[in-house]
């Protein structure tokens, strides 16, 4: 079959669709009559969600000084948009839990994510975005695109990865001289696919090169600084020979000094590891679960 990543996006997500209650979750945040009670008595209709949910915003990731023990006060904390943020974050990740290690490592992958997640998170802190946890789902989800090939194109994986090997090249550049496109453009179709919002799909599409869109935005921008960042500082996913190029235009659209790297990268040290533990264990808990 002559794959493009649209048809190899519609394989994948013809058979892992997204749960209907984050469907029904979007309807009502996007509803200006609906109450934060309301949001939480969806989210209360999925037992075993709202126990994850819980667990989450419990998490030393959040930090929240105090206990939060029910939904709606979850919701009242956190705010609708970001509770709905990290149920599709918890829903991706648990779709793509049966990739073997030979094929791929998955935690080394799930670690550079999370790491891409945490550095977008922390500059879009710096930006002073009002929901940040937007940014973090934008990088945990950036490289969505890789498990989809590695799910469906084995033998094709094992070319890529010897082509890296031979020319040193960066992944995408690899992936694009076996299939005629890369994990972006992947992730990009099946999020499109889904019907989730244009500013994710854009900053999972663009994330390489932000500059071949129109007009740079803030989301893909900062995705692609976060993915660099990681990528530098050796979190997780080994593949990249080199540190991807930093894209100029997506640095200037992001409009922050250099100087707030140093501070930056501590910041990302220090949430990083409490990141891992709120993704893995969340993994476990729907493991045991199912």
């Amino acid at each position: 079959m002559n794959w493009t990543a649209e048809k190899l996006a519609a394989e994948v997500s013809s058979v892992c669709s997204l749960p209907t209650i984050y469907f029904r979750l979007n309807e009502l945040v996007n509803d200006i009559h609906v109450s934060n009670k309301d949001v939480g008595a969806l989210i209360s209709e999925d037992a075993g969600l709202s126990v994850r949910l819980l667990r989450m915003v419990n998490s030393a990731f959040f930090g929240f000084p105090s206990g939060i023990d029910t939904i709606t006060r979850a919701v009242t904390v956190i705010g609708t948009r970001q509770l709905s943020d990290l149920v599709l974050m918890t829903s991706v990740v648990d779709m793509f839990d049966g990739i073997p290690n030979e094929i791929a490592n998955m935690e080394l992958f799930w670690r550079h994510s999370i790491a891409t997640g945490v550095s977008a998170r922390v500059l879009a802190n710096y930006h002073r975005e009002i929901n940040v946890e937007r940014f973090f789902v934008a990088g945990l989800l950036h490289d969505i695109g890789r498990l989809v090939i590695f799910q469906k194109l084995p033998e094709e994986t094992t070319e890529i990865l010897s082509l890296l090997d031979e020319k040193e090249a960066p992944l995408h550049v690899a992936e694009k001289q076996v299939l005629g496109f890369d994990h972006a453009d992947v992730g990009r179709a099946m999020l499109e696919q889904w019907g989730l919002p244009e500013h994710l799909v854009v900053a999972v599409g663009a994330h390489h090169q932000p500059s071949v869109l129109d007009e740079i935005d803030v989301d893909s921008a900062i995705v692609h600084v976060a993915d660099v960042i990681a990528n530098a500082m050796g979190m997780g996913w080994a593949t990249e020979v080199h540190v991807p190029g930093l894209d100029e235009a997506a640095w200037q659209q992001i409009g922050l000094p250099v100087s707030i790297l140093s501070p930056a990268v501590e910041q990302i040290k220090r949430q990083y590891d409490d990141a891992v533990e709120l993704i893995f264990s969340d993994k476990a808990v729907a493991s045991s679960a199912a």
